[in-house]
């Protein structure tokens, strides 16, 4: 395969991405509620402790050696663009790359990324 054919490969697998996120944008306007992604593990083993943000409550895990807690920050880097919906919640990374919080699901618009 030579360099141009990889690089369209690469723009193919962008707007693949992209299409993906805009369809789970509108199953969400659609579903404020639903759930799209069910976790491969056990988020109700991290410690959460109740917080206040500027958007309202909110819970935080700096629970840092949990493995369930460095599974779930594994899996929103990965898999979720540093943020996903299950379960009820709203998960997402802090910008200190290694702090979770998370709030209902019904609580958070589509426009507010974070609390």
């Amino acid at each position: 395969m030579n360099e141009a054919q990889v690089e369209a490969l690469v723009r193919v697998r962008d707007g693949l991405r992209q299409a993906s996120d805009a369809i789970d944008d509108l199953l969400q306007l659609q579903n404020p509620t639903k759930d799209l992604t069910k976790l491969p593990f056990n988020v109700s083993k991290i410690q959460w402790k109740p917080k206040q943000g500027d958007h309202g409550p909110f819970e935080l895990s700096d629970d840092y050696s949990n493995v369930d807690h460095q599974q779930l920050l594994v899996f929103m880097e990965k898999h979720a663009g540093g943020a996903v919906t299950s379960d009820g919640f709203y998960y997402w990374i802090f910008t200190d790359g290694k702090t979770i919080g998370r709030k209902p699901s019904n609580q958070v618009s589509r426009k507010q990324k974070t609390p």
